[in-house]
């Protein structure tokens, strides 16, 4: 499990550019605003999702940002596969390298990334997660 713990701007472009290819990011405020345009929530509602984990979400110089695959774009609730995901490494993991775990290439997959994984072989993906929790908590 490779990681790069470098919260620099070149680790934030590289996550950017592959979250994009899965639903791209958004920042809290923007989502918000999109939550309530849909009337599937407000900043409240966000600001609690997030402090309870419900979604997951990395900071990079005073905002955060969310992975909008964790999403499902139809009503915006969160989906159930991402959320097992989340939780099995969420306890060894940062926010930053949890989020960065999603877009490395991962050797349990064969060299794919979790994000690009996940839609197709969700089974596979939990498996890796699992893993890389035990392998993280020594």
């Amino acid at each position: 499990m490779a990681m790069t713990n470098a919260n620099n701007r070149y680790g934030f472009d590289n996550m950017i550019d592959i979250y994009k290819n899965t639903g791209g990011t958004a920042r809290a405020d923007d989502l918000a605003l999109l939550l309530e345009e849909r009337q599937r929530g407000d900043f409240v509602s966000l600001a609690k999702r997030l402090v309870s984990r419900d979604i997951f979400s990395f900071k990079f110089r005073n905002h955060f940002w969310i992975p909008m695959f964790q999403f499902d774009a139809r009503d915006m609730s969160v989906k159930k596969e991402v959320r097992r995901v989340v939780n099995e490494l969420q306890t060894v993991l940062d926010s930053w390298t949890l989020a960065l775990w999603f877009t490395e290439p991962n050797a349990w997959l064969n060299e794919e990334r979790p994000v690009e994984h996940i839609a197709r072989h969700y089974p596979d993906v939990l498996a890796a997660a699992r893993a890389d929790r035990f392998v993280a908590a020594g």
